[in-house]
């Protein structure tokens, strides 16, 4: 450490000299200690979730070493002045159940006041000297064995951006809270060469980890790698929001019923590059143009009249050619895109042609049509908003 003197001590197995998840000091023949740190900003809105995440990634440190946790430390840096207190006992209520699911004890903590809020934990564990865990200890011939889906990082990335559906979040919100006591219990039967727990470096940047130095390296099949995520949702419009989100991101989509709900399932596709090389076609050099209906008459007045307007209208609109980029149907304009409309027909026409149709799953449930919809996309209204920005020009009916 850049020349600054480090006491030694041979019951010191795992310390400064080896990058790893945490440190262990021998106390006997048959017992050591382990010893780890881990805190961070909050990856969730929820304060409760994030003391619950904060809780379960420090807790891994242990576990990825073949231990046990056994007590713990809250670390807690809050601004004071600017949050409510009632957010930080939040985020320590969800620490500490946690921890309590995982048979840990709180036995103090420190806290200190700061301009961004961070929380964590200090974790003391046990393990037997002989049965120690590290991260560079691979073999030739080793399978490596996953705990949890990779993904959750890609998802991450879209709750930032705004653009993940609150259904998947949900989700990826409990897996990253989930601890891995099972996994290391089940670990802790078999003869185990290494061992490292996953976080922000991602699977490839901890396994250049796990092989730095060693002369060994890791051979990895993408199409056998299983990413997943599954998303419960109760109503068709979410099914669809998760679905599309999940094929935007290259995931292979499947959808099961389980009883009134839907389970979409996203995985890795077999051929990944197929949907990077999709994703690079560019499109049309055109002006786009958006054409958002929010009614199924155009004008006010006589009802009549204005049905015949709007159909006479969007039969109009292919005069636009290339041109027409976005059809989008919100409110009453839903009403269009269901069966019986005079102008499915044509709707159904553009489509199939390659025309682009957003329909507002909100609205559809409003008025209780989302079963009767025959034609386009049932989208949000993020979606909506982020091809009103990509358009040149809207226009509004």
């Amino acid at each position: 450490m850049c020349g600054i003197h480090i006491p030694v001590d041979e019951n010191v197995l795992v310390g400064l000299e080896r990058a790893d998840d945490a440190g262990v000091y021998r106390i006997s023949d048959t017992l050591a200690l382990i010893q780890t740190v881990d805190f961070f900003t909050p990856v969730v809105d929820d304060p409760y979730w994030f003391g619950q995440i904060a809780a379960a990634n420090a807790l891994s440190d242990v576990y990825a070493m073949g231990g046990v946790p056994k007590t713990a430390m809250n670390l807690v840096a809050f601004p004071v002045k600017e949050m409510e207190l009632s957010i930080l006992r939040q985020i320590i209520q969800g620490g500490l159940d946690k921890m309590t699911e995982a048979g840990v004890v709180l036995v103090g903590g420190h806290s200190i006041e700061d301009k961004e809020l961070k929380y964590g934990l200090s974790v003391t564990g046990f393990v037997h000297p002989d049965r120690v865990l590290t991260k560079k200890n691979l073999q030739p011939g080793d399978r490596l064995i996953l705990t949890k889906p990779l993904g959750t990082g890609i998802v991450n990335t879209a709750v930032k951006a705004g653009m993940a559906p609150p259904e998947l979040v949900e989700q990826v919100t409990r897996l990253m809270a989930a601890l891995n006591r099972t996994a290391a219990e089940v670990m802790a039967r078999f003869d185990v060469s290494a061992c490292t727990d996953v976080t922000g470096f991602g699977l490839l940047g901890h396994l250049a980890e796990m092989v730095s130095g060693s002369g060994r390296g890791v051979r990895i099949d993408s199409r056998k790698v299983p990413m997943a995520v599954k998303v419960i949702v109760d109503n068709a419009a979410s099914q669809q929001n998760v679905q599309r989100f999940l094929e935007s991101q290259g995931f292979q989509v499947t959808m099961e019923r389980q009883g009134p709900d839907y389970m979409v399932i996203g995985t890795c596709r077999s051929d990944p590059g197929e949907h990077a090389r999709a994703a690079t076609v560019p499109e049309v050099d055109a002006k786009k143009i958006m054409v958002l209906c929010a009614a199924d008459r155009m004008g006010f007045g006589d009802d009549d009249l204005g049905l015949k307007l709007m159909v006479n209208f969007l039969r109009t609109l292919k005069e636009m050619g290339p041109e027409l980029w976005r059809l989008v149907f919100v409110n009453n304009g839903v009403k269009l895109t269901i069966d019986g409309s005079e102008v499915l027909a044509d709707l159904k026409a553009y489509e199939n042609a390659g025309l682009k149709i957003l329909v507002c799953g909100t609205c559809l449930n409003h008025f209780k049509l989302l079963e009767r919809k025959q034609v386009g996309e049932t989208t949000n209204m993020l979606d909506i908003v982020t091809a009103a920005q990509l358009a040149d020009k809207v226009i509004t009916i």
